[in-house]
């Protein structure tokens, strides 16, 4: 990833909890700077103590800024300045505001970067609450023996849609599911769109 973007690896973690990932950007992807944010006050103290452990780790040269915001409210903020990352994490959100946080994420990721998002609410995406699906990803689900498959699509759908629809676009490198949670989670490129041939 720090090889494609050129000299600079700037990732946002928006929903960082205690900043494992944070620490991972910045020792094993060699980030050059790791943004984590969390809403809640519990994680503060785990996610500054985490980020300084890695940020004093000799194989790093990265640094780290922490903020405590709702996730919508920086991604509007960010957006509004005109901030973008390399990688945007999102990790790790429910129906209640997936495709708005998906759309809100799309606009702080540089044109050539990735969109990492995960969605735990397996009710929606199953099939087994399909209101909340169409309210909240714009997709109908059904209960099927093929409920994960159609979970990752419609997490993965939601984020080429809403790029789509911002001139973007966003194809998904890969996803995976994880039955503990459930957790469905999916890698994406976004790219300004091609112009027709």
């Amino acid at each position: 990833m720090k090889q494609s973007v050129g000299p600079q690896l700037e990732v946002l973690d928006a929903m960082a909890a205690s900043g494992i990932r944070g620490m991972r950007y910045l020792l094993q992807a060699e980030a050059d700077h790791v943004w984590c944010n969390d809403l809640s006050l519990k994680v503060q103290p785990a996610l500054q103590e985490n980020l300084a452990t890695a940020a004093q780790d000799p194989d790093s040269s990265g640094t780290f800024q922490i903020s405590q915001m709702d996730v919508t409210a920086l991604l509007e903020e960010m957006k509004s300045s005109g901030r973008q990352f390399d990688l945007v994490d999102i990790d790790s959100f429910g129906s209640k505001n997936g495709g708005a946080v998906i759309r809100k994420a799309i606009d702080v990721v540089r044109p050539g970067g990735l969109l990492y998002i995960t969605s735990t609410d397996g009710l929606a995406l199953s099939g087994r609450r399909p209101e909340d699906a169409l309210r909240n990803y714009g997709a109908l689900t059904s209960y099927t023996p093929a409920a994960n498959e159609q979970a990752l699509r419609v997490l993965a759908g939601t984020a080429v849609r809403e790029g789509a629809a911002k001139g973007l676009h966003v194809r998904p490198l890969f996803s995976v599911f994880a039955p503990h949670g459930p957790v469905y989670r999916s890698m994406l490129s976004v790219e300004p769109q091609r112009p027709p041939r």
